[in-house]
Parts: C-alpha cells; sequence; structure tokens
C-alpha cells in the first residue's frame, strides 16, 4: 500500500473553502502499490484501511471535542483544539463526498 493525494479533490476542496470560508483539507488515501489492480481482489485489505482510518479519525474527533466539552483547557491550548477539531469535521465531510476512495 501506499499513500496517493487526491489530484481530482483539490477543485472540489478549494471551491468548498472559497464558496463556504472553511478549512478543507484534501488528504488523500492508500492504494495499492501496482499500477493496474482489481478492487474487487484488494477489498479485504482496503476495507480494514478504511476502517482503522475512519476509525482514528473518529477518536480524534471525540477527544477534541470531549477535552473543549468537559475540560478547561488553556486559551493557547484550546485555539489547537478547535482548529483540530474544525479540520477533523472537514475530514470526515470529505468521507461522506469520497466514500470508495
Amino acid at each position: 500500500m501506499q499513500h496517493r493525494v487526491w489530484e481530482a479533490a483539490l477543485p472540489l476542496s478549494a471551491a468548498v473553502a472559497l464558496v463556504l470560508g472553511l478549512f478543507f483539507p484534501t488528504p488523500g488515501s492508500v492504494y495499492p502499490r501496482s499500477l493496474v489492480w482489481r478492487y474487487q481482489d484488494l477489498l479485504p485489505k482496503l476495507g480494514p484501511i478504511a476502517f482503522v482510518g475512519a476509525s482514528a479519525m473518529l477518536l480524534f474527533a471525540w477527544a477534541t471535542w470531549g477535552l473543549l466539552r468537559f475540560g478547561e483547557p488553556p486559551p493557547e491550548i484550546a485555539s489547537w483544539l478547535y482548529f483540530g477539531h474544525g479540520a477533523e469535521q472537514m475530514l470526515a465531510l470529505s468521507l461522506l463526498f469520497y466514500p470508495a476512495s
């Protein structure tokens, strides 16, 4: 597996950022290393990889939300937590736009 940037998503993320005024990251995804591969053959590997990636994002989003909601972080740390939480929300939106990536 290797990480590849989503070249096709760059125009979409730029449009979302300009139109809605939101930070919209386009991180990419993991793909098989070979240039020729069949999705059906590698689905048993790609499914768990996608699940772990989405779970890590969800865990980070819950952690930042919990710290901001129930904790009292100093203002300089809280600003980073707000940024991280917002970035995670945008990444979750990208999973909705590109569910099979």
